[in-house]
Protein backbone atom coordinates (compact mmCIF):
# COMPACT_ATOMS: atom_id res chain seq x y z
CA UNK A 1 0.00 0.00 0.00
CA UNK A 2 1.48 3.33 -1.14
CA UNK A 3 0.85 5.82 1.68
CA UNK A 4 2.16 8.83 -0.25
CA UNK A 5 -0.13 8.15 -3.21
CA UNK A 6 -3.17 7.53 -1.01
CA UNK A 7 -2.45 10.53 1.22
CA UNK A 8 -2.08 12.74 -1.87
CA UNK A 9 -5.41 11.47 -3.20
CA UNK A 10 -7.03 12.24 0.15
CA UNK A 11 -5.43 15.69 0.31
CA UNK A 12 -6.64 16.59 -3.17
CA UNK A 13 -10.14 15.55 -2.14
CA UNK A 14 -9.74 17.56 1.06
CA UNK A 15 -8.77 20.64 -0.97
CA UNK A 16 -11.89 20.24 -3.07
CA UNK A 17 -13.91 19.77 0.11
CA UNK A 18 -12.30 22.85 1.66
CA UNK A 19 -13.52 25.14 -1.09
CA UNK A 20 -16.94 23.64 -1.68
CA UNK A 21 -17.75 23.15 2.01
CA UNK A 22 -16.95 26.82 2.53
CA UNK A 23 -19.20 27.65 -0.42
CA UNK A 24 -22.02 25.51 1.01
CA UNK A 25 -21.68 27.31 4.35
CA UNK A 26 -21.94 30.71 2.66
CA UNK A 27 -24.98 29.62 0.63
CA UNK A 28 -26.76 28.35 3.75
CA UNK A 29 -25.90 31.51 5.70
CA UNK A 30 -27.07 33.80 2.92
CA UNK A 31 -30.23 31.98 1.78
CA UNK A 32 -31.56 30.54 5.05
CA UNK A 33 -32.73 32.62 8.01
CA UNK A 34 -30.46 32.51 11.04
CA UNK A 35 -32.86 30.24 13.05
CA UNK A 36 -33.27 27.90 10.05
CA UNK A 37 -29.48 27.76 9.62
CA UNK A 38 -29.28 26.73 13.27
CA UNK A 39 -31.99 24.08 12.78
CA UNK A 40 -30.11 22.66 9.77
CA UNK A 41 -26.96 22.40 11.90
CA UNK A 42 -28.87 20.67 14.73
CA UNK A 43 -30.37 18.02 12.42
CA UNK A 44 -27.05 17.17 10.74
CA UNK A 45 -25.26 17.28 14.08
CA UNK A 46 -27.78 14.79 15.48
CA UNK A 47 -27.23 12.50 12.48
CA UNK A 48 -23.45 12.65 12.97
CA UNK A 49 -23.72 11.75 16.66
CA UNK A 50 -26.29 9.00 16.04
CA UNK A 51 -24.28 7.52 13.19
CA UNK A 52 -21.16 7.20 15.28
CA UNK A 53 -23.11 5.69 18.17
CA UNK A 54 -24.74 3.06 15.93
CA UNK A 55 -21.70 2.35 13.73
CA UNK A 56 -20.08 0.26 16.49
CA UNK A 57 -16.61 0.63 15.00
CA UNK A 58 -17.38 -1.60 12.03
CA UNK A 59 -15.44 0.54 9.55
CA UNK A 60 -12.24 0.46 11.64
CA UNK A 61 -12.75 -3.25 12.31
CA UNK A 62 -13.17 -3.93 8.59
CA UNK A 63 -9.88 -2.23 7.78
CA UNK A 64 -8.10 -4.01 10.64
CA UNK A 65 -9.43 -7.46 9.72
CA UNK A 66 -8.66 -7.14 6.01
CA UNK A 67 -5.26 -5.43 6.35
CA UNK A 68 -3.72 -7.03 9.47
CA UNK A 69 -5.56 -10.37 9.67
CA UNK A 70 -6.07 -11.03 5.95
CA UNK A 71 -9.78 -11.83 6.13
CA UNK A 72 -11.69 -12.16 2.79
CA UNK A 73 -13.07 -8.70 1.84
CA UNK A 74 -16.36 -10.15 0.52
CA UNK A 75 -17.06 -11.84 3.85
CA UNK A 76 -16.05 -8.77 5.86
CA UNK A 77 -18.32 -6.55 3.73
CA UNK A 78 -21.35 -8.85 4.02
CA UNK A 79 -20.97 -9.18 7.79
CA UNK A 80 -20.55 -5.42 8.14
CA UNK A 81 -23.70 -4.73 6.13
CA UNK A 82 -25.74 -7.11 8.26
CA UNK A 83 -24.38 -5.66 11.49
CA UNK A 84 -24.95 -2.04 10.49
CA UNK A 85 -28.51 -2.62 9.31
CA UNK A 86 -29.40 -4.35 12.58
CA UNK A 87 -27.78 -1.48 14.50
CA UNK A 88 -29.67 1.14 12.45
CA UNK A 89 -32.99 -0.59 13.16
CA UNK A 90 -32.32 -0.66 16.90
CA UNK A 91 -31.29 3.00 16.85
CA UNK A 92 -34.48 3.95 14.99
CA UNK A 93 -36.59 2.22 17.62
CA UNK A 94 -34.76 4.05 20.42
CA UNK A 95 -35.03 7.46 18.72
CA UNK A 96 -38.75 7.00 18.07
CA UNK A 97 -39.36 6.09 21.70
CA UNK A 98 -37.62 9.33 22.75
CA UNK A 99 -38.86 11.53 19.92
CA UNK A 100 -40.73 13.97 22.17
CA UNK A 101 -37.66 14.69 24.29
CA UNK A 102 -35.39 14.86 21.21
CA UNK A 103 -37.72 17.31 19.48
CA UNK A 104 -37.88 19.58 22.51
CA UNK A 105 -34.32 19.39 23.85
CA UNK A 106 -32.06 18.55 20.90
CA UNK A 107 -34.00 20.11 18.03
CA UNK A 108 -34.97 23.17 20.08
CA UNK A 109 -38.70 22.62 19.53
CA UNK A 110 -38.42 22.11 15.75
CA UNK A 111 -41.03 20.32 13.65
CA UNK A 112 -41.58 16.65 14.68
CA UNK A 113 -41.02 15.52 11.08
CA UNK A 114 -37.37 16.60 11.38
CA UNK A 115 -36.80 13.45 13.45
CA UNK A 116 -38.02 11.21 10.62
CA UNK A 117 -35.71 12.91 8.15
CA UNK A 118 -32.80 12.43 10.55
CA UNK A 119 -33.71 8.74 10.87
CA UNK A 120 -33.54 8.39 7.07
CA UNK A 121 -30.09 9.99 7.01
CA UNK A 122 -28.59 7.70 9.67
CA UNK A 123 -28.46 4.42 7.63
CA UNK A 124 -27.23 6.38 4.61
CA UNK A 125 -24.32 7.68 6.67
CA UNK A 126 -23.64 4.23 8.18
CA UNK A 127 -23.47 2.42 4.86
CA UNK A 128 -21.37 5.17 3.30
CA UNK A 129 -18.89 4.78 6.16
CA UNK A 130 -18.68 1.00 5.64
CA UNK A 131 -18.27 1.16 1.85
CA UNK A 132 -15.56 3.80 2.18
CA UNK A 133 -13.74 1.65 4.76
CA UNK A 134 -13.78 -1.31 2.39
CA UNK A 135 -12.41 0.90 -0.38
CA UNK A 136 -9.49 1.88 1.87
CA UNK A 137 -8.95 -1.67 3.14
CA UNK A 138 -8.59 -2.92 -0.45
CA UNK A 139 -6.43 0.06 -1.56
CA UNK A 140 -9.08 1.69 -3.71
CA UNK A 141 -8.60 5.22 -2.44
CA UNK A 142 -8.88 6.73 -5.91
CA UNK A 143 -12.33 5.25 -6.50
CA UNK A 144 -13.58 6.42 -3.12
CA UNK A 145 -12.22 9.92 -3.62
CA UNK A 146 -13.63 10.31 -7.12
CA UNK A 147 -17.13 9.55 -5.86
CA UNK A 148 -16.63 11.75 -2.81
CA UNK A 149 -15.44 14.66 -4.98
CA UNK A 150 -18.60 14.50 -7.08
CA UNK A 151 -20.71 14.61 -3.90
CA UNK A 152 -18.71 17.56 -2.52
CA UNK A 153 -19.16 19.58 -5.71
CA UNK A 154 -22.81 18.65 -6.24
CA UNK A 155 -24.04 19.62 -2.76
CA UNK A 156 -23.47 23.42 -2.79
CA UNK A 157 -24.65 23.67 -6.40
CA UNK A 158 -27.85 21.78 -5.58
CA UNK A 159 -28.36 23.85 -2.41
CA UNK A 160 -27.91 27.07 -4.35
CA UNK A 161 -30.49 26.08 -6.96
CA UNK A 162 -32.98 24.65 -4.47
CA UNK A 163 -32.82 27.51 -1.97
CA UNK A 164 -32.89 30.15 -4.69
CA UNK A 165 -36.03 28.68 -6.28
CA UNK A 166 -37.75 28.01 -2.93
CA UNK A 167 -36.92 31.39 -1.39
CA UNK A 168 -34.82 29.89 1.39
CA UNK A 169 -36.93 26.92 2.49
CA UNK A 170 -35.31 24.83 5.27
CA UNK A 171 -36.92 21.61 4.07
CA UNK A 172 -35.51 22.06 0.58
CA UNK A 173 -32.03 22.39 2.10
CA UNK A 174 -32.48 19.22 4.19
CA UNK A 175 -34.02 17.09 1.44
CA UNK A 176 -31.38 18.26 -1.04
CA UNK A 177 -28.65 17.20 1.38
CA UNK A 178 -30.36 13.83 1.90
CA UNK A 179 -30.71 13.19 -1.84
CA UNK A 180 -27.05 13.99 -2.56
CA UNK A 181 -25.88 11.74 0.28
CA UNK A 182 -28.13 8.87 -0.86
CA UNK A 183 -26.87 9.07 -4.44
CA UNK A 184 -23.25 9.04 -3.23
CA UNK A 185 -23.85 6.05 -0.93
CA UNK A 186 -25.49 4.01 -3.71
CA UNK A 187 -22.67 4.81 -6.13
CA UNK A 188 -19.82 3.79 -3.81
CA UNK A 189 -21.84 0.76 -2.63
CA UNK A 190 -22.38 -0.62 -6.11
CA UNK A 191 -18.78 0.11 -7.13
CA UNK A 192 -17.21 -1.62 -4.11
CA UNK A 193 -19.57 -4.60 -4.19
CA UNK A 194 -18.74 -5.21 -7.86
CA UNK A 195 -15.00 -5.14 -7.13
CA UNK A 196 -14.71 -7.15 -3.91
CA UNK A 197 -17.85 -9.26 -4.16
CA UNK A 198 -20.47 -9.89 -1.51
CA UNK A 199 -20.21 -13.06 0.51
CA UNK A 200 -22.57 -14.41 3.12
CA UNK A 201 -22.71 -12.80 6.56
CA UNK A 202 -20.99 -15.01 9.12
CA UNK A 203 -21.84 -14.84 12.80
CA UNK A 204 -18.24 -15.60 13.78
CA UNK A 205 -16.99 -12.72 11.62
CA UNK A 206 -19.62 -10.38 13.06
CA UNK A 207 -18.66 -11.30 16.64
CA UNK A 208 -14.95 -10.82 15.95
CA UNK A 209 -15.49 -7.48 14.20
CA UNK A 210 -17.79 -6.31 16.97
CA UNK A 211 -15.24 -7.28 19.62
CA UNK A 212 -12.63 -5.07 17.94
CA UNK A 213 -15.07 -2.40 16.90
CA UNK A 214 -16.82 -1.62 20.18
CA UNK A 215 -13.80 0.16 21.64
CA UNK A 216 -13.17 1.95 18.33
CA UNK A 217 -16.84 2.93 18.25
CA UNK A 218 -16.65 4.29 21.77
CA UNK A 219 -13.56 6.29 20.81
CA UNK A 220 -15.17 7.71 17.66
CA UNK A 221 -18.35 8.46 19.58
CA UNK A 222 -16.33 10.31 22.22
CA UNK A 223 -14.66 12.32 19.43
CA UNK A 224 -18.04 13.23 17.99
CA UNK A 225 -19.50 14.17 21.36
CA UNK A 226 -16.42 16.32 21.89
CA UNK A 227 -17.01 18.02 18.53
CA UNK A 228 -20.81 18.32 18.52
CA UNK A 229 -22.15 18.49 22.07
CA UNK A 230 -21.59 22.24 22.44
CA UNK A 231 -24.14 22.90 19.67
CA UNK A 232 -26.84 21.08 21.62
CA UNK A 233 -25.81 22.65 24.93
CA UNK A 234 -26.09 26.10 23.34
CA UNK A 235 -29.60 25.22 22.15
CA UNK A 236 -30.58 23.94 25.60
CA UNK A 237 -28.88 26.50 27.87
CA UNK A 238 -29.38 29.80 26.03
CA UNK A 239 -32.64 31.64 25.52
CA UNK A 240 -32.03 32.35 21.82
CA UNK A 241 -30.62 28.88 21.24
CA UNK A 242 -31.13 28.35 17.51
CA UNK A 243 -29.74 31.76 16.54
CA UNK A 244 -26.63 31.25 18.69
CA UNK A 245 -26.18 27.75 17.27
CA UNK A 246 -26.12 29.33 13.81
CA UNK A 247 -23.54 31.93 14.92
CA UNK A 248 -21.40 29.31 16.63
CA UNK A 249 -21.85 26.84 13.75
CA UNK A 250 -20.34 29.34 11.31
CA UNK A 251 -17.36 29.88 13.64
CA UNK A 252 -16.85 26.13 14.07
CA UNK A 253 -17.25 25.42 10.36
CA UNK A 254 -14.68 28.02 9.39
CA UNK A 255 -12.21 27.07 12.15
CA UNK A 256 -12.47 23.40 11.26
CA UNK A 257 -11.71 23.78 7.57
CA UNK A 258 -7.95 23.18 8.13
CA UNK A 259 -8.89 19.97 9.99
CA UNK A 260 -9.87 18.50 6.63
CA UNK A 261 -6.17 18.04 5.86
CA UNK A 262 -5.57 16.13 9.11
CA UNK A 263 -8.64 13.97 8.56
CA UNK A 264 -7.48 13.19 5.02
CA UNK A 265 -4.14 11.97 6.30
CA UNK A 266 -5.80 9.97 9.09
CA UNK A 267 -7.93 8.14 6.52
CA UNK A 268 -4.81 7.00 4.65
CA UNK A 269 -2.83 6.41 7.85
CA UNK A 270 -4.95 3.70 9.51
CA UNK A 271 -4.67 1.02 6.77
CA UNK A 272 -0.96 1.85 6.39
CA UNK A 273 -0.20 1.40 10.10
CA UNK A 274 -2.39 -1.71 10.33
CA UNK A 275 -0.07 -3.39 7.83
CA UNK A 276 3.20 -2.51 9.66
CA UNK A 277 4.95 -4.18 12.61
CA UNK A 278 4.53 -2.16 15.85
CA UNK A 279 8.04 -0.62 15.89
CA UNK A 280 7.75 0.50 12.27
CA UNK A 281 4.26 1.87 12.90
CA UNK A 282 5.59 3.97 15.80
CA UNK A 283 8.50 5.36 13.76
CA UNK A 284 6.20 6.13 10.82
CA UNK A 285 3.71 7.94 13.07
CA UNK A 286 6.43 10.04 14.75
CA UNK A 287 7.91 11.06 11.40
CA UNK A 288 4.52 12.03 10.01
CA UNK A 289 3.70 14.16 13.06
CA UNK A 290 6.92 16.14 13.15
CA UNK A 291 6.64 16.83 9.41
CA UNK A 292 2.96 17.76 9.59
CA UNK A 293 2.70 19.95 12.70
CA UNK A 294 4.70 22.95 11.35
CA UNK A 295 2.52 22.93 8.23
CA UNK A 296 -0.65 22.79 10.34
CA UNK A 297 0.67 25.71 12.41
CA UNK A 298 1.09 27.80 9.27
CA UNK A 299 -2.37 26.82 8.03
CA UNK A 300 -3.95 27.64 11.41
CA UNK A 301 -2.27 31.06 11.56
CA UNK A 302 -3.30 31.87 7.99
CA UNK A 303 -6.89 30.79 8.69
CA UNK A 304 -6.95 32.85 11.89
CA UNK A 305 -5.76 36.06 10.24
CA UNK A 306 -7.78 35.67 7.05
CA UNK A 307 -10.94 34.31 8.64
CA UNK A 308 -11.30 37.06 11.25
CA UNK A 309 -11.24 39.68 8.49
CA UNK A 310 -13.28 37.85 5.88
CA UNK A 311 -15.97 36.28 8.08
CA UNK A 312 -18.43 39.24 8.30
CA UNK A 313 -17.74 40.21 4.69
CA UNK A 314 -18.57 36.76 3.34
CA UNK A 315 -21.32 35.59 5.69
CA UNK A 316 -22.92 38.97 6.33
CA UNK A 317 -23.35 41.30 9.32
CA UNK A 318 -25.69 38.83 11.05
CA UNK A 319 -22.64 36.63 11.68
CA UNK A 320 -20.25 39.28 12.99
CA UNK A 321 -20.74 37.70 16.43
CA UNK A 322 -18.98 34.57 15.09
CA UNK A 323 -15.58 36.31 15.16
CA UNK A 324 -14.71 35.91 18.91
CA UNK A 325 -15.50 32.14 19.04
CA UNK A 326 -13.69 31.66 15.72
CA UNK A 327 -10.52 33.29 17.11
CA UNK A 328 -10.72 31.08 20.20
CA UNK A 329 -11.19 27.92 18.11
CA UNK A 330 -8.51 28.48 15.46
CA UNK A 331 -5.52 27.27 17.57
CA UNK A 332 -7.39 24.04 18.38
CA UNK A 333 -6.53 22.83 14.85
CA UNK A 334 -3.00 21.94 15.99
CA UNK A 335 -4.20 20.01 19.03
CA UNK A 336 -6.80 18.17 16.96
CA UNK A 337 -4.17 17.14 14.39
CA UNK A 338 -1.91 15.70 17.06
CA UNK A 339 -4.60 13.76 18.93
CA UNK A 340 -6.42 12.54 15.80
CA UNK A 341 -3.33 11.01 14.20
CA UNK A 342 -2.03 9.51 17.45
CA UNK A 343 -5.41 7.82 17.96
CA UNK A 344 -4.96 6.07 14.61
CA UNK A 345 -1.69 4.57 15.84
CA UNK A 346 -3.38 3.00 18.86
CA UNK A 347 -6.34 1.73 16.79
CA UNK A 348 -4.02 0.10 14.24
CA UNK A 349 -2.35 -1.85 17.06
CA UNK A 350 -5.71 -2.83 18.64
CA UNK A 351 -4.98 -0.69 21.71
CA UNK A 352 -8.01 1.59 21.49
CA UNK A 353 -8.44 1.58 25.26
CA UNK A 354 -5.66 4.16 25.74
CA UNK A 355 -7.08 6.94 23.53
CA UNK A 356 -10.60 6.01 24.62
CA UNK A 357 -9.90 6.67 28.30
CA UNK A 358 -8.12 9.92 27.47
CA UNK A 359 -10.91 11.07 25.19
CA UNK A 360 -13.60 10.23 27.74
CA UNK A 361 -11.78 12.27 30.37
CA UNK A 362 -11.50 15.23 28.00
CA UNK A 363 -15.17 14.94 27.02
CA UNK A 364 -16.05 15.13 30.73
CA UNK A 365 -13.85 18.22 30.99
CA UNK A 366 -15.54 19.72 27.93
CA UNK A 367 -19.04 19.06 29.28
CA UNK A 368 -18.14 20.61 32.63
CA UNK A 369 -16.63 23.74 31.09
CA UNK A 370 -19.57 24.10 28.68
CA UNK A 371 -22.04 23.84 31.56
CA UNK A 372 -20.14 26.52 33.45
CA UNK A 373 -19.39 28.93 30.62
CA UNK A 374 -22.21 28.67 28.04
CA UNK A 375 -24.95 30.17 30.28
CA UNK A 376 -22.83 33.27 30.89
CA UNK A 377 -20.76 33.59 27.71
CA UNK A 378 -22.69 31.75 25.00
CA UNK A 379 -20.72 30.77 21.86
CA UNK A 380 -17.45 32.20 23.20
CA UNK A 381 -17.72 30.03 26.31
CA UNK A 382 -18.29 26.95 24.13
CA UNK A 383 -15.25 27.82 21.99
CA UNK A 384 -12.93 28.25 24.99
CA UNK A 385 -14.17 24.96 26.47
CA UNK A 386 -13.33 23.17 23.20
CA UNK A 387 -9.88 24.76 23.00
CA UNK A 388 -8.94 23.66 26.52
CA UNK A 389 -10.30 20.12 26.16
CA UNK A 390 -8.63 19.57 22.74
CA UNK A 391 -5.32 20.79 24.15
CA UNK A 392 -5.65 18.40 27.10
CA UNK A 393 -6.34 15.44 24.79
CA UNK A 394 -3.32 16.23 22.61
CA UNK A 395 -0.93 16.50 25.58
CA UNK A 396 -2.15 13.28 27.22
CA UNK A 397 -2.06 11.28 23.97
CA UNK A 398 1.48 12.47 23.24
CA UNK A 399 2.62 11.28 26.67
CA UNK A 400 0.83 7.92 26.16
CA UNK A 401 2.41 7.46 22.71
CA UNK A 402 5.86 8.21 24.10
CA UNK A 403 5.43 5.67 26.90
CA UNK A 404 3.99 2.95 24.66
CA UNK A 405 6.37 3.30 21.70
CA UNK A 406 9.56 4.43 23.42
CA UNK A 407 9.86 7.27 20.89
CA UNK A 408 11.27 10.48 22.38
CA UNK A 409 9.42 13.80 22.34
CA UNK A 410 12.04 15.28 20.02
CA UNK A 411 11.31 12.52 17.50
CA UNK A 412 7.63 13.48 17.61
CA UNK A 413 7.82 17.28 17.66
CA UNK A 414 11.13 18.49 16.19
CA UNK A 415 11.99 18.40 12.50
CA UNK A 416 15.28 16.69 11.62
CA UNK A 417 17.68 17.37 8.77
CA UNK A 418 16.55 14.15 7.08
CA UNK A 419 12.96 15.41 7.22
CA UNK A 420 13.86 18.51 5.23
CA UNK A 421 15.52 16.33 2.61
CA UNK A 422 12.53 13.99 2.45
CA UNK A 423 10.04 16.87 2.22
CA UNK A 424 12.09 18.49 -0.52
CA UNK A 425 12.21 15.23 -2.49
CA UNK A 426 8.49 14.63 -2.07
CA UNK A 427 7.69 18.21 -3.07
CA UNK A 428 9.81 17.90 -6.20
CA UNK A 429 8.17 14.57 -7.05
CA UNK A 430 4.73 16.15 -6.68
CA UNK A 431 5.66 19.11 -8.88
CA UNK A 432 7.05 16.73 -11.49
CA UNK A 433 3.87 14.66 -11.39
CA UNK A 434 1.80 17.82 -11.88
CA UNK A 435 4.00 18.81 -14.81
CA UNK A 436 5.35 21.95 -13.11
CA UNK A 437 9.00 20.84 -13.37
CA UNK A 438 10.79 18.64 -15.89
CA UNK A 439 11.58 15.01 -15.12
CA UNK A 440 15.26 15.82 -14.74
CA UNK A 441 14.57 18.65 -12.24
CA UNK A 442 15.63 18.85 -8.65
CA UNK A 443 14.62 15.93 -6.54
CA UNK A 444 13.54 14.02 -9.64
CA UNK A 445 14.94 10.71 -8.45
CA UNK A 446 13.01 10.22 -5.25
CA UNK A 447 9.30 10.07 -4.48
Amino acid sequence: MNFSRNALSQLITALINLGFQFLAGVILARLLSVPDRGQYALVLGFVALSMVFTELGWSSASIYRVRRLGRPPAEVLASGLAGMLISAALAAALVLSLRGWIQLKLFDGGAPSLIYLALALIPIALLTRLFNAMARATDRFRLQNQIRAVEIIALPLALLGGLWLSDGDLWIALWTTAAIRLASMLTIGVAITRRVGLGRPRLSEMRAALGFGVQSAALIFAHQVHAQVDLFMLAALREDGRAEVAVYGVAVGLAQLPKLFTEALAVALLPKLAGLPPAEAAAFTARLLRQLLPLMGIIALTALLGGAVALPLVYGDAYAASIPPFIALAPAVLFFALSHLLSRYFIALARQRTPLLIQLGCVALNLTLNALWIPAHGPLGAALASLISYASAAILLTVAFKRHSGVSLSEILILKARDWAELKARGAALLKKLGLIRAGGAGGEQA
